[in-house]
Order: C-alpha cells, then structure tokens, then sequence
C-alpha cells in the first residue's frame, strides 16, 4: 500500500473508473473556465490566475501551503514549470471530468493536476514540478537533521499538526507497510525523544463525505487522527482534525488539532 496524501489529490482508482463519456457530463462554463486558467498558464498571467483560487492550495509535506495571491504570484514558476506547459498544448474538453461534484485535469496527458469547484475556481493542484520536488527534498533532510534519531527515517510525511498541549506527526513507512503516529508533549522539541511511537497504522477514507481517519493500536488504546472535511451547516465545530483516543472502543479523549508543517 502506498501512501495517501489527505487530501489534495483525489487518488488514482478514480481515474480506473471513469469513462469516456464523462466530458459530456461537464457544464460548459465548467470547461469555459478551464479554457481560461489553460490560456493564462500559457501566458504566464500569474496574476490574473491568483484570482480564480480558493486559498490555501495545499502542497505536500514539508513544502508551505500557498495561503493568498501574494504567495502565489511569487511561487508561480516552481508550481507551473515548462513540463506542465508541455502537456497544456494537448489539452482538449474532454480531459475535465466530474468526481465528487469537483472537475479535474484528468484525461489524456494529465493526472488530476488542477481540480475545480462547482463555481469554477481552483480548489488543488495536485501537480508536482521538478523543482518543488526537489525543494520537498531539501526541506525533508533539513528535518531529518533536526528531528530524533529514533523517528529520523520515513518514505513520506501525510501530516504534522498540533493541539494546545501536543505536537504530532503521521508518516509513510513502507518497510512496515503502514503509518507511524509520533507525538510529542507541548513543550517537547522534536530534537527530543517522542512520548509516543505506534507504527502499522492504517488509514480509511471517509468517502464522499470527505477526508481521512488513521488510526494506531497500542496495548489495549486506538489513537484516531480523524480529518472531517463536511459537516452540517449548523455544526462547524463537528468538522476539522481531530485526536480521539479511545478504550475498547470507547472514546476516552477528543482533542482538537491544527494541521502545521
């Protein structure tokens, strides 16, 4: 099993499912707006592109999220390289499809790279260019230096986030096949040993609903990392990231996160 980033990326087994009657399903000022955002790349017109976004645009551990038009504008180049330039020459209506009432880059050369809303703006860019990948690197090793040798080793990074009194870490470790919960007491640097070390976690995918739930099984205790992304209009505080710990199945401890990098 490989690992699965949270979700900006909306997995590979979407694309084994959809059909090539998709396009047709695809409102015409869904693919209108994508004709846009196509021409703007090609015209480099960051600025006006920097319009259309839902901010944050989430990019994969440890590289920042891009938050507003600002960061955007400046990182345009390292997120749109001329490799992705490439691909945009072929592309055609039919590489938009639906999923989840989102539309993405996913026919012909692409592989989900943008996704949009229902009102055509840019939700992900799950796209990756040589130099982000290698800036991801840089800023892995930088924390590998820094971290406790004991957790030092990882394949990927799925989620670093905090509470008021916590500081946890979910990584990829393929040697166990599984995921590795960390977490360090407030406080604690993360030079220092961890509290806590539970590996062959496992992940589960809410579904249409959204979101991701790992959980970790020690000694008679399941730690639940739950990310909730719908929830009822009147109950906001029912969504967001969560720590649960629980006993024989009942939950002890419900702590809220704050997803960091």
């Amino acid at each position: 099993m490989k690992a699965m980033i949270k979700p900006l990326v909306y997995i590979m087994a979407f694309l084994l499912l959809a059909s090539t009657s998709q396009a047709a399903e695809v409102p015409a000022d869904i693919l209108k707006r994508y004709r846009e955002i196509v021409a703007l790349i090609k015209a480099d017109k960051a600025q006006e592109l920097s319009r259309l976004i839902v901010y944050p645009i989430k990019r994969k551990n440890p590289v920042p999220d891009i938050t507003n038009a600002q960061q955007f504008v400046a990182y345009y180049k390292t997120l749109f390289d001329a490799s992705f330039k490439t691909r945009l020459a072929s592309f055609k209506d039919a590489d938009v499809f639906e999923h989840d009432f989102r539309f993405g880059l996913v026919g012909g050369a692409f592989n989900g790279d943008i996704w949009l809303d229902q009102k055509g703006r840019i939700v992900s860019i799950p796209y990756s260019s040589a130099a982000e990948l290698a800036l991801q690197k840089q800023l892995t090793a930088k924390t590998r230096g820094q971290i406790y040798p004991l957790v030092n080793k990882w394949d990927e990074n799925v989620l670093v986030a905090k509470s008021a009194t916590q500081l946890i870490r979910i990584d990829w470790i393929s040697n166990v096949k599984g995921y590795r919960l960390v977490c360090w007491n407030k406080g604690q640097p993360i030079s220092q040993k961890p509290d806590l070390i539970i590996e062959h976690g496992e992940i589960e995918n809410h579904g249409n609903l959204g979101g991701w739930a790992w959980a970790f099984k020690s000694r008679g205790q399941t730690y639940v990392v739950d990310d909730i992304e719908t929830c009822a209009d009147d109950s906001p505080k029912d969504c967001g990231l969560f720590l649960r710990m629980l006993v024989k199945g009942v939950e002890k401890s419900l702590v809220r996160l704050v997803e960091s990098k």
